[in-house]
């Protein structure tokens, strides 16, 4: 009548006969497959309603179905106390790892943060105290040093370079009745203009010597003799330029002296490097060249720019220049080559001449 008989063997030995099932339902799934002439293996649902994993072959001799079973539940069981077990096992690493992450890394990590914090510390007080005695150097110097593209070691070498060298006329006589207060605010307020069209201009700033200033073109970085020398006469005349701003400044501050500066430039051959002692030394420049920029300097009159014959020549086309005769020049031998030039030179800007 349409259903499968099942026969169930039991751990007697023997045989029971559960209810039919029809062959229609959606039971038996593996019995139908045997039955049907088929063999394999199948997942699908047994008489009972149970998932399992079935083997079945049909019994050709005896026209019947043989199914071999187990349910899936059961085949599950053992990955899933597996799973079990590696969970518990990993959670109680994870356990003994935080213990021992807290007593023995969290100090260690403790000591590396605050390692970290020290150096940053130490890092900052020497960006602070390179930055400190980078005021002490002209930043061509100091880069060159920290750029480890010069030792500072005592060393020195020959160069031609363009000298420049001012001072402010009177500066002494005329500061002797003022307030310390008004001198320091009147002398640091010329310097530091000066300073800024110094580096505006690529100048070594050699030195302040009182209200002097000495710089020079060509080291440690040089564009050329010419325009070195170029760059030095539009510093120069810069320089002449902002005295006026300078004094209008002070008198604002109730401070009324009347100043000019004198300039004097000179290109030459001269000795540049560090000088001094091991524990103490300073990068300047020395030679016939130094002295002959300092004695136009003390030739030229107020507001002048008296420059050298040889710097003229390599300036002229962009300058215009004033012969002013020959200057005589102490303390400067023929006999070293370094010859007063005849015709020692005033530059000013073409404006400046055709005004």
């Amino acid at each position: 009548d349409d259903n499968i008989v099942f026969l169930l063997p039991t751990r007697k030995r023997g045989f029971e006969v559960p209810e039919d099932v029809a062959w229609d339902s959606d039971l038996a799934g593996p019995m139908k497959l045997a039955l049907s002439g088929g063999s394999g293996v199948v997942q699908a649902r047994d008489h009972t309603g149970d998932r399992v994993l079935a083997a079945y072959e049909h019994l050709d001799f005896l026209d019947m179905g043989l199914v071999a079973k187990i349910n899936v539940s059961e085949l599950r069981q053992p990955f899933v106390r597996a799973a079990l077990y590696t969970s518990l096992i990993a959670w109680f690493a994870i356990l003994v790892g935080a213990i021992l992450n807290i007593r023995l890394v969290g100090p260690l990590v403790a000591i590396l943060v605050e390692t970290n914090r020290k150096l940053k510390d130490s890092e900052e007080h020497l960006q602070d105290l390179a930055k400190q005695l980078s005021r002490y150097l002209s930043p061509q110097i100091y880069k060159s040093i920290f750029e480890g593209k010069k030792l500072a070691r005592i060393e020195s070498h020959r160069k031609k370079l363009t000298v420049f060298f001012s001072d402010m006329v009177g500066f002494t006589s005329k500061t002797d009745s003022m307030e310390p207060e008004d001198l320091s605010y009147v002398l640091n307020g010329y310097l530091n203009r000066m300073a800024e069209i110094v580096l505006k201009h690529g100048g070594t700033l050699d030195k302040f010597i009182g209200d002097a200033v000495l710089v020079f073109y060509g080291d440690p970085e040089t564009h050329g003799p010419a325009e070195d020398a170029q760059r030095a006469i539009r510093m120069a005349l810069e320089m002449q330029g902002a005295i006026e701003a300078l004094m209008n400044d002070w008198s604002q501050h109730g401070i009324e002296p009347d100043f000019s500066v004198r300039s004097g430039v000179a290109t030459g051959f001269c000795t540049v490097g560090f000088f001094g002692s091991e524990t103490r030394m300073e990068y300047t420049i020395v030679g016939g060249c130094v002295n002959l920029a300092s004695r136009l300097e003390s030739a030229a009159q107020p507001g002048e720019v008296l420059i050298s014959q040889e710097t003229a020549t390599l300036v002229e086309a962009a300058f215009h220049l004033e012969p002013v005769g020959e200057v005589q020049v102490k303390g400067i031998a023929r006999d070293h080559g370094i010859a007063v030039p005849e015709g020692e030179m005033v530059a000013t800007t073409p404006e400046a001449a055709a005004a």
